[in-house]
């Protein structure tokens, strides 16, 4: 059962009590019934609110309708909208790994977890990898 503030019209008491919504209680000081429920803030509502504006973060984007979001999409034809866990997002993770581990070995590394291991080791000396390596 929720928590209700309630106010006796008798004597002015503002009690809080446990009470179902359509229970009729008493005043505990005056005996005065019923006590009016009081809401000194407008309730909170849990669940959907429908909103059609969309903050895209991949793209820096804000749209404030779904024609607004259909309409960037047509005049921006490269540029497509990835899911978590899409298989586009993970083409697009596979690929950023290959050209992370492209730019490991160039630097003279067998691979990407060498390079972190390294760069960690060097962290705690205060120098960056480039600089490390030097």
């Amino acid at each position: 059962m929720p928590l209700y503030d309630m106010k006796c019209n008798g004597c002015g008491d503002e009690p809080e009590i446990f009470k179902k919504f359509s229970e009729e209680v008493a005043c505990a000081l005056c005996g005065h019934s019923p006590l009016v429920v009081m809401f000194k803030q407008a309730p909170s509502l849990a669940g959907i609110i429908f909103s059609n504006a969309e903050e895209n973060k991949q793209l820096g984007v804000r749209f404030e309708s779904n024609a607004e979001k259909r309409e960037y999409f047509k005049k921006n034809p490269h540029i497509r909208e990835m899911s978590k866990g899409s298989a586009d997002e993970r083409k697009f993770a596979d690929r950023l790994r290959n050209k992370a581990e492209k730019k490991a070995k160039t630097l003279g590394f067998n691979d990407l977890d060498d390079k972190r291991r390294f760069h960690d080791k060097n962290r705690q000396k205060g120098l960056t990898t480039e600089q490390a390596i030097k």
